[in-house]
């Protein structure tokens, strides 16, 4: 654009201005998610924590394991315990099926597994879509939620994976 000397109006001409010049809005950095099922409620997780999604049938139980830890599954050579998300948030089991998931995460260099009943889709949501967890919610199962968002009219919670490693973690070692 054109600099004015005290001398010259500030008159904007259309030949003076930059139609491209513009002013570059930061937009906040969207998220992306795998999106899945637990019992009759919709879920997702971050992508950047997920490590890959395995048939559930390769699931062994663990005697004398806390409730919510149902087994370890061998992911290529590593053993990694399995928490099942139902127990954690106070929901309905439901019968394992050919759509049934091992969804392994990772924080910290430590792994474990989410038992999911279907994992649906990944998919990016902008950072304004997210909104924190309903305070209706009892405060144990807020501590594993991050926020949530509408998509096509259906509700989806977004999974805090840290805070769900941390409680395995933390009764892991405590055994």
């Amino acid at each position: 654009m054109q600099e004015y000397t005290e001398n010259q109006t500030k008159e904007t001409r259309m030949e003076d201005v930059d139609f491209y010049e513009k002013e570059h809005i930061q937009k906040a950095p969207g998220l992306q998610v795998v999106c899945f099922r637990i019992s009759q409620e919709w879920y997702a997780a971050e992508i950047g924590k997920i490590i890959e999604v395995i048939p559930a049938s390769q699931l062994t139980p663990l005697p004398s394991a806390p409730p919510y830890i149902v087994g370890i599954t061998n992911l290529r050579g590593e053993v990694i315990s399995v928490t099942d998300p139902k127990v954690l948030f106070n929901l309905e089991r439901v019968e394992q099926t050919a759509k049934t998931r091992i969804v392994v995460v990772s924080s910290q260099k430590v792994e474990t597994g989410l038992l999911v009943d279907e994992v649906t889709q990944v998919r990016d949501v902008e950072q304004e879509q997210i909104d924190p967890p309903l305070s209706t919610l009892s405060g144990e199962k807020t501590f594993y939620l991050k926020g949530e968002f509408l998509f096509k009219g259906q509700l989806i919670t977004i999974l805090d994976i840290e805070h769900i490693i941390q409680k395995t973690r933390f009764r892991q070692e405590e055994n």
